[in-house]
């Protein structure tokens, strides 16, 4: 790729067309789950922050296909009112779940996400009476307790631990 300044112009202005619509969210994890996202991602050849939204994006359709939603909402409904509407009409302009989360060790992890999916986190952290932050961290603990996912992280590990040993010198 050529670094000349129109190049660098494109790339900003195409970076800016992608971010645009999407909202900044900055969630801390636990140290271990974040060494284990990493890992995923590092394994799968993705950005962390790339990652996480593949799993918040999961998690926000498995909720969504959840056959007790329509009860959550409506119970949610009686405690905030009409802004939990958006998990079915994907419409943005809804007042904020609550901030207030202990949740304030381990690593940041900073992410854009889409317009839509961040009106449905909110909207889910009014059902569960939680916080967008406490959704993002229940997707990853979620993820992380796949079948699945434990298999990718324990094969990540035995090839990270072979390559580890293949390049290091054989010591006698």
């Amino acid at each position: 790729m050529n670094c000349t300044a129109s190049s660098i112009r494109s790339e900003s202005k195409t970076m800016a067309e992608s971010n645009r619509g999407s909202r900044p969210v900055a969630v801390r994890v636990d140290d271990d789950k974040h060494i284990l996202i990493s890992l995923l991602a590092r394994t799968s050849g993705k950005i962390l922050p790339q990652i996480v939204r593949e799993i918040i994006d999961f998690y926000v359709l498995q909720r969504l296909m959840s056959s007790t939603l329509d009860s959550e909402i409506n119970e949610a409904k009686e405690r905030f009112g009409e802004a939990v509407e958006v998990l079915k009409s994907g419409v943005v302009d809804i007042e904020s779940a609550p901030v207030n989360s202990p949740h304030n060790q381990g690593h940041q992890i900073t992410l854009r996400v889409s317009q839509t999916t961040f009106a449905r986190l909110n909207a889910l952290a009014l059902v569960d009476n939680n916080t967008m932050a406490d959704q993002i961290r229940g997707a990853i603990e979620l993820h992380l307790n796949e079948e699945n996912t434990k298999q990718h992280i324990e094969f990540a590990k035995m090839f990270n631990s072979e390559f580890v040993r293949a390049c290091l010198p054989i010591r006698p």
